[in-house]
């Protein structure tokens, strides 16, 4: 517990559970053992990585964070078989991914299979989509501006 997130947990730990130098009297080691294998069950965690992973989406815009976070997630559900890609990850990623790339990556004449040769295509589709913005920005002073969003709220009132 010397280094990166457990040293953080028991230096919070210690910080919020002593005084004086001293633990406090309701601080046993029962506590503390359940209190650690909660915060530190990598069952848990497995579980959070994969309800995570199955609801992951690329938001217009933050290409690069999907593929840090789909990347991160996987290795944290234990998803990478050793020496092997899994060619489920490909098809997870494509799911992820917006339509528009999606669509683009897809009905290549050639289509990747493989999930670097997907990401690879995915990078350079969504680059040269944000350098034509640009491009366009600069000639017609167009930019894509995002559309208000109204909220209507239903009020319901009751007379007794």
């Amino acid at each position: 517990m010397t280094k990166g997130r457990a040293a953080n947990w028991a230096s919070h730990y210690i910080d919020t559970h002593q005084t004086n130098g001293k633990f406090l009297p309701t601080d046993t080691w029962v506590s503390f053992k359940k209190l650690l294998e909660k915060t530190f069950d990598i069952r848990k965690t497995k579980e959070k990585a994969q309800t995570d992973f199955a609801v992951l989406k690329h938001k217009p815009g933050h290409f690069e964070e999907y593929i840090l976070n789909f990347r991160m997630l996987v290795q944290r559900a234990g998803f990478i078989l050793e020496g092997v890609e899994n060619p489920m990850l490909a098809v997870d990623f494509l799911k992820g991914l917006h339509l528009t790339l999606r669509v683009k990556i897809v009905q290549q004449k050639n289509p990747p299979t493989k999930l670097e040769e997907i990401i690879n295509d995915a990078r350079s589709f969504d680059q040269s989509y944000y350098q034509s913005i640009q491009w366009k920005d600069r000639i017609t002073g167009w930019m894509p501006r995002p559309v208000p969003h109204t909220m209507f709220t239903l009020r319901t009132t009751f007379t007794p």
